[in-house]
């Protein structure tokens, strides 16, 4: 079960003060949650209050509010961006109504797929269908590049759009294709070729 970041943040809170300090925990993850998530200002200043009086009546509980107040922020936007480095740009239209980006965290070199020597296998996500601020497009592909051939294959992919599922397809061989010049095959392939240095 994947918890939202305001009950990790109070978690986190419960276990470094236990049960005596529940009432405080809950208004110091409200403080910290109004700051990082755009809530109102004045609910911030208001919560900051309530804990500045339990400081001043609980001075040994001072130095732990402090540390874990500097932590929260970091803590509360850790998982955000882990995603966000995990995805690398590799390509965007001049029009940027289209982005594509591959999986650092998976890319891996094979000596051998499906008997096809120095392989790569990456997955690579392309948004597209822009507008009104959003991509309403997603295509997420299991991309295999043979580098002494020059030729990328398809795996796998699943395309997205607006959330709903347009196609989910597996195939039991790879199909490949000769790289073109100056496409995101050639730019996936240079990208391949700079792991390799």
């Amino acid at each position: 079960m994947c918890l939202p970041n305001h009950k990790k943040i109070q978690i986190v809170l419960f276990l470094a003060y236990g049960r005596c300090y529940h009432r405080i925990i809950i208004e110091v993850s409200d403080a910290v949650i109004a700051l990082t998530t755009g809530r109102t200002f004045f609910l911030f200043v208001d919560l900051m209050i309530r804990m500045g009086i339990f400081i001043l009546l609980n001075l040994k509980a001072m130095k732990k509010l402090i540390i874990i107040l500097l932590f929260l922020p970091v803590f509360a936007h850790s998982q955000q961006a882990s995603v966000s480095d995990r995805w690398k740009l590799l390509y965007k239209s001049e029009s940027g109504d289209s982005k594509t980006y591959i999986d650092t965290q998976t890319i891996e070199h094979l000596d051998f797929f499906e008997g096809h020597p120095d392989v790569y296998s990456a997955w690579v996500k392309t948004l597209s269908d822009f507008s009104n601020g959003i991509f309403h497009k997603e295509d997420v592909v299991h991309m295999l590049v043979k580098m002494k051939d020059k030729q990328v294959g398809v795996k796998s992919l699943v395309s997205k759009k607006d959330g709903t599922t347009l196609a989910n397809k597996t195939f039991l061989v790879a199909e490949w294709n000769d790289i073109v010049p100056e496409t995101n095959g050639e730019i996936l392939l240079n990208y391949c070729k700079s792991l390799e240095k």
